[in-house]
């Protein structure tokens, strides 16, 4: 697997957002799972839809991790010239408001995936960028994470997911190593 970082150039965006069309394109709204003990399958429209991702989003939000996650989409499948390829992304922040509004948590955070990563077979890239955003309950200037997962082309339709399947399980295994934080402002 290989990794990259960058940071958005969107604009800051509130942390509890509305349900919105974008794009043609249904965006759910922000919806609260951190530790409240709704299974996200049963809320989360994309995780409906994708055992895996629902899996993934599971893990980051038990209330023993030190992240939370903002939003999601499934993989999208493109297709061209027999070819197919697919991306899919997964937001998240860290759930102790001064770490989340230190940049440098998400680069350690990237670093740390990068070497956890390091021996995940498949071609994939795992793209991490840095956003700023505005986290409750007083609008504090933050970072949030866009976490994704980037399948180059492949032969088949099936082997695309096959790689968003192991790029999501590996996610999900480093997430499981994470520790929170003892210390701090809890945001959720």
């Amino acid at each position: 697997m290989k990794t990259g970082l960058e940071f958005g150039e969107e604009p800051v965006k509130r942390i509890l957002y509305p349900p919105e069309l974008r794009n043609g394109r249904t965006n759910h709204g922000f919806i609260s799972v951190k530790g409240n003990g709704t299974d996200v399958a049963d809320i989360v429209e994309e995780a409906k839809r994708d055992p895996g991702l629902a899996a993934v989003l599971r893990e980051i939000n038990r209330a023993e991790t030190p992240l939370f996650s903002l939003g999601c989409d499934n993989l999208h499948i493109t297709e061209g010239l027999n070819r197919f390829g697919g991306q899919g992304y997964i937001e998240i922040a860290f759930n102790i408001l001064e770490e989340a509004k230190d940049s440098v948590s998400y680069f350690r955070l990237f670093e740390r995936f990068t070497e956890f990563a390091r021996t995940s077979a498949g071609n994939l890239l795992c793209s991490f960028m840095i956003q700023r955003a505005l986290f409750p309950p007083n609008d504090v200037e933050a970072f949030t994470v866009q976490i994704w997962l980037m399948i180059p082309t492949a032969p088949t339709k099936q082997e695309v997911e096959n790689l968003w399947r192991a790029g999501l399980n590996t996610l999900e295994k480093f997430v499981a190593t994470l520790t929170p934080s003892s210390v701090g402002t809890r945001i959720f």
